[in-house]
């Protein structure tokens, strides 16, 4: 009975070892077609975001590398699919997303924006505040904004690129130095909406950076 158990088990992982290994080459496909549609270089296989300037964002220290990753020829910018793991007791679960690298021309102030939860609210009655803008209810409501120097990041944060985040809500930002990281948490996207991506993104940087020039 044991051996029968055990077989089982090891069948069911042999199978799920498959389908993940076809499903990871049918993206690397996909985002190479992509890739060529656009005329972009693509870089499929795993790269180490160890040492590099902008390993240091929030959501790059949770993992170590990237993949299938879009390169904008002549351009300070990359998108990528990126990966990590949480642990929660004797489980995991992998969080994967894609992402959009820019460097920017300024010197950006430490800060970090993601859509707003409801613990965020009840973790502010006891103290723990974020940066609100008065005039601007619905960006306050849908975001947790937050960064040490708060006058900089305010600054930063000017009222095209507020009011366009309150309309398209759910994105995720990062910054420190002559780095922007820019997705939607968990969200990966797909070949089909991959253009939607690269364009919503590039917008909410070009907005991001008027404030540093």
């Amino acid at each position: 009975m044991v051996r029968l158990i055990v077989g089982a088990v090891l069948v069911l992982v042999a199978v799920f070892l498959v389908l993940v290994m076809r499903a990871t080459k049918k993206r690397r496909e996909e985002m190479a077609m992509v890739a060529e549609a656009l005329g972009w270089g693509f870089q499929p296989h795993r790269f180490s975001l160890k040492g590099k300037p902008y390993a240091r964002l929030p959501l790059l220290r949770r993992g170590s590398f990237g993949t299938n990753a879009l390169l904008k020829e002549g351009e300070a910018v990359s998108f990528f699919d990126f990966t990590y793991v949480v642990h929660t007791g004797k489980s995991s679960q992998a969080v994967i997303q894609t992402v959009a690298l820019f460097q920017s021309e300024g010197d950006l102030p430490r800060f970090s924006l993601r859509p707003e939860h409801f613990g965020d609210r009840i973790a502010s009655k006891l103290g723990w505040k974020d940066i609100d803008f008065e005039d601007e209810e619905d960006f306050s409501n849908a975001y947790f904004l937050k960064g040490k120097d708060e006058s900089a990041v305010r600054s930063l944060f000017n009222w095209h690129l507020r009011d366009h985040l309150s309309r398209e809500q759910g994105w995720s930002l990062e910054g420190e130095g002559h780095w922007v990281l820019i997705y939607r948490h968990g969200k990966r996207a797909s070949p089909g909406d991959y253009a939607r991506f690269i364009e919503a993104t590039e917008t909410l940087f070009g907005y991001l950076e008027k404030s540093t020039l």
